[in-house]
């Protein structure tokens, strides 16, 4: 599934792995001016992902469900061509 949307947030992907949840943050930038695509995602985007990650499972029936948090990296040149792809599995806990 994609772009789960609230009007207090939204996640980009959501996904299984195995009996697992995943909710999946794409950040991109162009540059590392202010820090990697990965560190943006910061504690108060960690704590809106919780809750929205929270909601959907509340809304799908999910409640007893294990989920984690990933968050991917692009780094992309002035081009907007893809220089650098990370994946960051289990990146935070869930923050209420």
């Amino acid at each position: 599934m994609r772009n789960f949307r609230k009007a207090f947030a939204e996640v980009d992907i959501i996904a299984r792995q195995g009996e697992i949840l995943v909710f999946i943050e794409v950040k991109a930038r162009t540059s590392l001016r202010f820090g990697t695509p990965a560190e943006a995602v910061h504690a108060e985007k960690q704590r809106r992902l919780s809750k929205i990650a929270l909601n959907y499972m509340m809304q799908e029936g999910l409640d007893n469900c294990s989920a984690r948090f990933d968050v991917v990296s692009v780094l992309l040149d002035h081009n907007g061509v893809v220089e650098r792809i990370e994946l960051f599995e289990n990146a935070f806990d869930c923050l209420t």
